[in-house]
């Protein structure tokens, strides 16, 4: 109590008091509707489920390969490359000249809402033109943004309103190259921002 009024939050500048006249700025609603945390099958929201398999299944939630193979790598795999956290991480190898892959979240999101859709990925100059774009579900359109050379993992995202209760984006090994180019993803998440 401050003041004779109760409140709600846990610190000072996220505390909304109740009954008063005054209004307080508050923290951003951060929900883990969805997370990759460690590459695998996709846990229920809010919980941590270390797997080494790939969950295509794009009905509901997953991956849709496409024009990729997808590989588990990490501890224990034929390809030992270290996860960007965790054991694993998917090596994503194009097997047409545009390697695209298909990201899917659960189909329980709420319209008009903002969502942020984040990966990490690694691309230690396995591939030439790697890119990401959102597909279906956000009042955005990002076209086709670069995952950069890089020797170490680097974090992308995509903010934006979500125009249906599943949102998806486009993950290209290559865009327009080689087949056999490949890069890594790992730690996949989608937060509701508000």
């Amino acid at each position: 109590m401050i003041l004779g009024k109760s409140y709600l939050g846990a610190t000072e500048a996220s505390k909304v008091y109740l009954g008063a006249t005054q209004v307080y700025p508050t923290a951003s609603v951060e929900i883990e509707f969805y997370e990759w945390s460690d590459f695998g099958t996709p846990p229920t929201a809010l919980t941590g489920v270390e797997a080494d398999t790939i969950k295509e299944d794009y009905t509901i939630s997953g991956w849709r390969l496409r024009f990729n193979t997808g590989e588990i790598c990490g501890v224990g795999k034929t390809d030992t490359t270290t996860a960007q956290d965790g054991d694993f991480c998917l090596k994503l190898t194009s097997t047409n000249i545009t390697g695209l892959t298909h990201l899917y979240s659960p189909n329980t999101l709420i319209t008009g809402k903002t969502y942020r859709f984040s990966f990490w990925a690694l691309n230690n100059a396995t591939s030439d033109t790697p890119k990401y774009a959102t597909a279906d579900g956000f009042t955005i359109a990002s076209g086709f943004l670069d995952i950069a050379s890089s020797p170490s993992w680097q974090y992308y995202q995509l903010e934006g309103v979500a125009t249906a209760t599943q949102l998806q984006i486009y993950i290209y090994s290559v865009r327009s190259g080689t087949i056999g180019q490949f890069i890594y993803i790992d730690n996949v998440s989608i937060l509701q921002i508000d």
